[in-house]
């Protein structure tokens, strides 16, 4: 199983100003109850369930703290009535001393494992109770909270049957062995994929192009949306007469345009699919065409050209950056991408990879 960490601090961290905390915290004060609670956590994409979670603190004291953790789970797409809190029971923790470092607690499961029907794109709220009145809290000092950790489960993503390269191949192509980051890499290849395939007008990936209409124009030529085109749709070959075909009306049946299969053309060097001895009849969205496009193997400088181009996301979206690559994108929050606005110019290396694919407009 895969694993995917969030962090909600306190506030900012490592201050611009010389005066600033290099890590802000939240005091739950000796001597009485106080509470505290981080909001508003998201569950990512593909989450599974959680692993753990853990609140990190500024160690002052080597007494007992007296704590109860509750959680809570909101439905974002039917709230909030679907708010379901789950917690545990007051427990003595261990402070760990007096050095003023970064220490951690975790939280048990039994504070969350009673929330249901957590799915992606979910609120999570965790709050953090302390009872300092209370005979067994023997923390002589303020309790400093710094920031909250959730390593969630989550599914390994999905792979695009577009995609021009492997996650295997793009992780190899970046010298990557582990995977905390599949996912981001796998929904950025499917990205990237998308982009050139959008650009060239092409499919790479071979693939069935199902019912694809056309207007017959009256000649021996059909160009198809996609290609290389690699053969009509089928096995035998009624199969395949019966992937290109056309109808006089949209009342009509549709009728096999040839009779013949050695009568139907294919180069997959040409984007066309051309007749020997008949035409494509003239008319409206009166041709349904069904055939196999892309490559049996992607041609590797557009494999590498989608490495270089998913390593350019990998690395902006460690800096922080907005980059362009036919499309611009920012990196938001803790996790995830989004789109900002659509641009059609490429890296100049890129795009003279990109032109010798280019489907040429007729």
């Amino acid at each position: 199983m895969l694993t995917e960490t969030t962090k909600k601090f306190i506030g900012g961290v490592a201050g611009t100003e010389s005066s600033e905390e290099p890590l802000v915290t939240y005091a739950l004060p000796n001597g009485q109850y106080a509470d505290y609670k981080f909001e508003g956590i998201q569950v990512p994409k593909y989450y599974d369930s959680i692993a753990s979670i853990k609140i990190f603190y500024k160690r002052q004291h080597a007494g007992d703290l007296y704590l109860r953790f509750k959680t809570a789970h909101i439905d974002v797409d039917n709230p909030p009535a679907s708010s379901i809190a789950d917690s545990d029971s007051y427990t003595a923790y261990a402070g760990g001393g007096v050095d003023e470092k970064i220490a951690s607690l975790t939280v048990p499961t039994v504070a969350y494992d009673g929330l249901t029907a957590i799915t992606a794109g979910d609120v999570l709220a965790i709050k953090i109770e302390r009872d300092a009145a209370n005979a067994s809290d023997t923390y002589e000092s303020d309790f400093q909270i710094a920031f909250v950790e959730i390593v969630f489960n989550v599914e390994a993503a999905a792979s695009g049957e577009n995609d021009i390269v492997s996650l295997s191949e793009l992780k190899s192509y970046l010298r990557k062995t582990d995977t905390n980051q599949d996912n981001f890499l796998q929904d950025w290849i499917t990205i990237v994929s998308g982009q050139i395939e959008r650009y060239c007008d092409r499919k790479f990936r071979a693939q069935t192009i199902s019912n694809e209409i056309h207007d017959g124009d009256g000649t021996n030529r059909l160009y198809t949306h996609y290609f290389p085109i690699a053969g009509l749709a089928g096995q035998s070959d009624v199969e395949k007469l019966s992937s290109l075909q056309f109808s006089n009306t949209p009342d009509d049946e549709w009728e096999d345009i040839e009779i013949n299969i050695d009568h139907i053309f294919i180069d997959e060097h040409k984007p066309y699919i051309e007749l020997y001895d008949e035409i494509f009849p003239a008319g409206r969205r009166n041709i349904r065409v069904s055939y196999f496009a892309g490559y049996a193997t992607v041609p590797e400088d557009v494999k590498r050209m989608a490495c270089e181009m998913c390593a350019m996301v990998w690395k902006e979206s460690n800096a922080g950056g907005i980059f362009q690559l036919g499309e611009a994108f920012r990196r938001t929050e803790e996790s995830g991408t989004e789109f900002t606005k659509e641009i059609i110019d490429l890296d100049a290396r890129w795009k003279s990879v990109l032109d010798r694919y280019r489907k040429v407009s007729v």
